[in-house]
């Protein structure tokens, strides 16, 4: 399995399109999957300008027809720094592609205030005990407490 956020959660969703026989679960958190919504500035300093690189190509969204595993999406709706727009945009690209997913949406969390929530930290290792070692994973009673960090 896999997991990341941000440009990790773009690195681990890439990892499972690109290496499906041997990644079984990712798990991908607030994923910038699209270099040309997430601050362009940013795309072009690492990769060079539109005509020099092959942006659409470098998407998650180019390669959802390899999906053979488990995928967990998550977001939080308040993200502003790599806007949610980039987890729903694959989303639409592996409903296309009739490819199976799971999708959380957490309200009220910004950019890295997902990784702060229990609920996510819970429905991540969840997912791993589910999908990797095929248990049911332990019974908790913790409540949802968002925590949204202000600058």
């Amino acid at each position: 399995g896999v997991f990341g956020e941000s440009r990790g959660g773009y690195a681990a969703m890439k990892a499972i399109l690109l290496e499906p026989d041997f990644f079984k679960v990712a798990v991908s958190t607030c994923g910038d999957h699209d270099d040309r919504m997430n601050h362009l500035w940013w795309g072009e300093k690492f990769f060079g300008l539109e005509d020099e690189f092959d942006f659409v190509q470098h998407t998650n969204n180019s390669h959802v027809e390899n999906l053979k595993g488990k995928v967990l999406l998550a977001h939080g709706e308040m993200d502003d720094n790599c806007l949610p727009h980039n987890t729903t945009r694959l989303v639409k690209a592996l409903i296309e592609a009739n490819k199976d997913f799971d999708l959380l949406l957490m309200p009220n969390l910004n950019h890295g205030g997902i990784a702060k929530s229990g609920y996510w930290l819970r429905c991540c290792g969840d997912y791993f005990v589910q999908h990797l070692l095929g248990e049911t994973p332990p019974a908790y009673n913790v409540p949802y407490q968002p925590m949204m960090s202000r600058a």
